[in-house]
């Protein structure tokens, strides 16, 4: 793979060609590479200071699905490195079976008492999308960089579109995440096009989840993009085409990026 030439410096005012959109799919099968294990160390870091930020200096929000997710990343250049500045990740159940690992939604909510109605709800949903051969993903670990959080509005727009775009050309899905009731992150996800699991008509109720600190958390899901949100995707179209995407699947390379 070769070595990433930067665009230029970052300014504070988060403008297009100060940053770079990086994808890192199962970041397990290019972990010799060494800008893999330079953009997956700051990957994690981000995610230790994150939740360590937010639920205590204890967090510990590290496990098996990071290795075999795929990381979509936006970062911005400082100290002559790209830095992340906002990340999630998916995986899909397909992968997750690949490598004998629970699927996400599984591990969080099977043995949570009070999720019991929401796990049939579940189950249906993704029966439903195994008959239908919808490829199935887990989207969570959303963050942003605490020195980026004044800046949030603007970045939750690019998430948004970064999400559009990564899923467009796949016409058929189902994808579960979780939203904070501590973050209000239902309102973003909402907007992205996710919607409330019901069931019996009626949106399905708030529970605290051992796996997220006891936190509040509604269950959400979404099965097409809107229309609004690939409209709102366009304008940052051109960022999106210089993205990096590392992908050991198809044999990719790390593209390099030309000096302004």
């Amino acid at each position: 793979m070769q070595n990433v030439i930067p665009l230029r410096r970052s300014s504070t005012s988060l403008e297009q060609n100060s940053l770079q959109i990086v994808i890192l799919e199962c970041p397990i099968q290019s972990i010799h590479d060494s800008f893999t294990q330079e953009i997956f160390g700051k990957i994690l870091e981000l995610k230790i200071k994150s939740y360590q930020f937010w639920f205590g200096k204890n967090a510990l929000p590290l496990d098996a699905i990071d290795f075999i997710a795929c990381h979509l990343l936006l970062c911005t250049y400082q100290e002559k490195q790209w830095i992340p500045i906002l990340a999630y990740k998916l995986v899909s159940l397909k992968t997750c079976e690949a490598y004998q690992l629970e699927f996400p939604i599984m591990t969080h909510f099977k043995n949570c008492l009070k999720a019991k109605p929401h796990f049939k709800v579940i189950q249906t949903l993704m029966n439903q999308a195994q008959q239908e051969k919808k490829e199935i993903y887990w989207c969570g670990g959303f963050m942003i960089s605490l020195k980026f959080i004044p800046m949030k509005n603007h970045l939750e727009n690019l998430m948004r579109a970064m999400h559009v775009f990564y899923h467009l050309p796949h016409s058929s899905f189902l994808i579960f995440t979780v939203a904070s009731q501590k973050f209000k992150t239902q309102n973003l996800f909402t907007q992205a096009g996710y919607q409330f699991i019901q069931s019996h008509g009626q949106d399905c109720p708030a529970i605290p989840l051992p796996s997220y600190y006891f936190e509040e958390v509604l269950i959400m899901y979404q099965k097409a993009l809107p229309n609004s949100e690939i409209q709102h995707a366009q304008a940052y179209q051109a960022l999106w085409n210089k993205r990096i995407h590392i992908d050991p699947s198809i044999d990719s390379e790390i593209t390099p990026l030309r000096a302004a």
